[in-house]
């Protein structure tokens, strides 16, 4: 709880990617067995993590830029950078080169 609050807070997830997937996929399984064993309170104590979860993954992949985020953009961000956003999206149409560094052709 006190994580979700400071991820909140901050406006990013303060935990690394894996831990959300492996924890939405542990609280899947949960409520998947709640539902066998029809326990209503499990049921809504799992849909609740999930809910969390998703939220948190949210929040990493609109702080990465949708997806689009490549390993150097990822290592600006790490560093504390901002991505950019500039018009062409990274790419010298001219020259035929990506904004991914020297000698990066599309």
């Amino acid at each position: 709880m006190v994580q979700w609050i400071v991820s909140e807070r901050r406006g990013e997830s303060v935990i690394p990617l894996a831990f959300w997937y492996l924890s939405l996929l542990g609280s899947i399984l949960i409520f998947v067995y709640a539902i066998r064993k029809a326990d209503p309170v499990f049921m809504l104590a799992s849909v609740l993590q999930c809910v969390i979860y998703v939220r948190n993954l949210m929040l990493i992949y609109r702080r990465r830029g949708r997806l689009g985020c490549g390993p150097a953009c990822r290592r600006t961000l790490e560093r504390g950078g901002r991505r950019s956003t500039g018009e062409g999206g990274g790419v010298n149409r001219a020259k035929g080169e990506t904004g991914d560094g020297p000698g990066r052709r599309l």
